[in-house]
This record gives structure tokens, sequence and C-alpha cells, in this order.
């Protein structure tokens, strides 16, 4: 009507569903991800038409034919995307290096894990770190194996689970596994020469990565002083285990070791690093997981490594309120809360000391009243004040006693 051309039209509303469909991407990342690989893949085609295909994988059906009936309705893209659909179907009946390459993945697939003399990821240190390249790179070694000499001796529980111990012989430290020495480096040296040995922009994924894995990786490489190096060297890093479960939604149990029972058939070295890498692979390649799979879930590099900084950064917030946890004023969870919230034993006392009982609570209004109820955090600001009480006076009322006749 008025004279506009059908042909603006459909660009008109091509660019807005295009906007939509790129707005609805999780990030911003991966939305310029995203752009950029569909206009260097398909320059000719419009980038609706690729947006379209993409999320028909994610399960949008009704939508993406909407729009595809709407905008593309040619035989050329009908037959584009009766192509794609077929690459779909069979995309699980291809060999696990040939689906762990697709063109989204900025590079190869590196699956990692890691063995700690500890089950706390804030004071275990790496034992062994292991990684298996998909595919291979060069002529280079598809994988990687590194025992390591940790500062610190490994607990009795970690050496009966991984069969990883240190022993003194003739004044040096030596480390065991299983009864055997073997060849051990120190961490730096190992963290060095993983990073030699990764390919550029690839993307590291382990089982459990954000709670485990990550943590442990991101606090060798800074002990090393190879943060800059790493953030360069990587794209990103993902968790097979969140992977897993949107593939796999209608399972209870997501450990590595009842998904190899159940989809690979058995499962005998557990808690060896190269066992674990070497099972991690099958386990992938019978869940059927493709490239954009562990693309869709990868952290970039430095988020990951900011959430890493954020998780140690907590756990020492949470150690200074331990006496409040020793003495039952509050739980173990209320303690675990303010820790995230940001706060210390000595920030609250000093709160307490500037404000009183109002100090307190303010202060704790301030941080906490968007996730939590008012008479909650009444009731901790209550019992924080009763207990500093025992321990110091108030400024206020440190005054009023000194300029009050005695």
């Amino acid at each position: 009507k008025g004279g506009v051309r059908g042909g603006h039209l459909s660009r008109m509303a091509s660019k807005s569903v295009t906007s939509i469909l790129l707005r609805s991407l999780p990030s911003a990342g991966l939305r310029s991800h995203f752009r950029a690989r569909f206009r260097n893949a398909h320059p000719r085609r419009n980038i609706c038409s690729t947006v379209c295909c993409k999320t028909t994988v994610h399960g949008n059906d009704v939508a993406v034919e909407q729009h595809s009936e709407l905008l593309h309705s040619s035989a050329e893209h009908t037959t584009t995307q009766s192509a794609d659909s077929s690459d779909i179907i069979t995309s699980h009946l291809q060999p696990i290096h040939q689906r762990l390459t697709s063109e989204s993945s900025p590079g190869p697939i590196v699956i990692f894990d890691t063995e700690t003399t500890r089950r706390s990821i804030y004071q275990g240190r790496l034992t062994q770190i292991a990684a298996l390249r998909v595919p291979p790179v060069d002529d280079a070694a598809a994988l990687f194996n590194a025992m390591i000499l940790p500062p610190h001796d490994v607990t009795p529980a970690i050496t009966e689970l991984t069969g990883i111990q240190t022993w003194v012989i003739n004044g040096k430290r030596c480390l065991f596994k299983d009864g055997r020495m073997v060849d051990s480096v120190l961490p730096k040296k190992a963290v060095m020469a993983f990073l030699q040995w990764l390919p550029k922009n690839s993307v590291l994924c382990a089982h459990n990565c954000k709670r485990f894995d990550a943590t442990v990786l991101w606090r060798e490489v800074e002990l090393a002083g190879q943060t800059e190096r790493m953030c360069r060297k990587i794209a990103g890093l993902s968790d097979t285990l969140e992977v897993v479960r949107r593939k796999l939604p209608e399972r209870k149990k997501f450990g590595l070791k009842a998904l190899h029972v159940d989809l690979c058939g058995g499962f005998d070295m557990h808690h060896d690093a190269t066992a674990d890498v070497e099972a991690l692979r099958d386990v992938l390649e019978a869940a059927g997981i493709t490239g954009d799979d562990i693309w869709d879930a990868t952290q970039q590099a430095r988020t990951s490594l900011h959430t890493a900084k954020e998780k140690r950064a907590i756990n020492k917030r949470f150690k200074t309120l331990a006496p409040l946890v020793g003495k039952r004023i509050i739980s173990e969870y209320c303690s675990r809360y303010l820790a995230v919230e940001g706060f210390t034993y000595e920030r609250l006392g000093m709160a307490y000391y500037k404000g009183a009982a109002d100090g307190v609570f303010d202060i704790l209004v301030e941080r906490m009243a968007k996730r939590s109820r008012p008479h909650y955090i009444l009731a901790v600001s209550k019992k924080l004040s009763n207990f500093f009480s025992t321990r110091f006076r108030p400024r206020n009322a440190m005054k009023d006693s000194t300029s009050s006749p005695t």
C-alpha cells in the first residue's frame, strides 16, 4: 500500500526477524560470533535463513517454519533446508573427530581432566593433568599427560581414590602411582608444557568443569604467572556435564562413571586423568554430542577466570565467618550466603561498631534486600548485634559514656 515494493517489504521483515532471533541468543559474544560465521559461510544468502536453520536444531520448529514460509518461499531455500536437516539427522553416525569439529567452533576441542591432592578446590594442588585433542592437530601427539609433584602431601582419602602419593627417598620427595615411582615435574613446568601443547583458540572441556577442574586449573596457571598467555591461547571452557544434561534430560545420574557404564558398557580406570579423558570422549561419541553442543555451553576464558577468582574470594570470606558458625549464631548456609554477598567478620563487626544494631541492619538491607525477605534480614541482624554486643561497645555508646558525668 502506498507504492511500497514487495522486495523492499521482505527485506524490512527479514531484518526485523533477524534482529529478534539474534537477540534471543544468551550473550553478546555468541551474537557477534554467529553474525560473522553466517556472513562468511553464506555471503549471498540472507542471515535470517541461516539463523532459522540453526534454531531448528534447538527445537523451535513451529516458529522456524513460519519464518521460512514468510521469508524464503523459493525452491533453492527449501533444498538447502532439507540438506541441512539430513546432515542433522545423520550427525550421530559420524566419527567423534568429525562431529566435534564444526564451523561454529573457533578451534579444536580439547578434553582435559585433573587430579588434586585434596577434595577442596581451594586447597588442593595438581598431581596430574591429562588432555586429549579432538581431532589431533598437525603431527603432534593427541594425548597430553603430566604427573606433577605437589608442594604438599596427598591426603590418605585421595591416595585411596587415585593411588597417587608422595614419599621421601634419600631426602628427596618423589611421586608414586599405585605403589610405583613415576617421573614427575614441578607445577610451573607442567603448566608451561600444557600451554605449549595446546592449539591456538582451542575449547577446553571437562566433566564438572565449572565446579572443579576450571577453578583448579586457573589457580595453577595464576601461580605459574601464565594467566595472560592462557587467556590468549584458549577460546573458552565448556562443562560437558551441562552438555549431557541438555542432550539427555531423561537421565537421573550424570556422573562420568554412570554415563560410561550405561552408554559404553563399563568403566575400569576411575579417577585416573588419562583414562577419564578417553572415557569422556567415548561418552560424548555415544551420546551424540556435536561441536555445536559444546560451543553452546562454552564460557569465555576471561569470564571463567573471573568466576574462579570470585569463588576463591567467597571462600576466604566464608572462612572469616567461621566464629559465627562455631558459636551457632548463624547457620553454615547463612554464612555462605553472607560470603556470597560480600560480607566478612570484620566488615560486620565494623558496621556494629559504627552504628550499633541499626548499622548492622542497614548494611544487610543494602546488599540482601533484593534476594531476601525483610523478616529474615531482621532476624539475622538481631543475632549478629547480640553477638557483637558481647565483644565490644559501639562507638556512639562510648562517646556518650565519656561525655556524661560520672
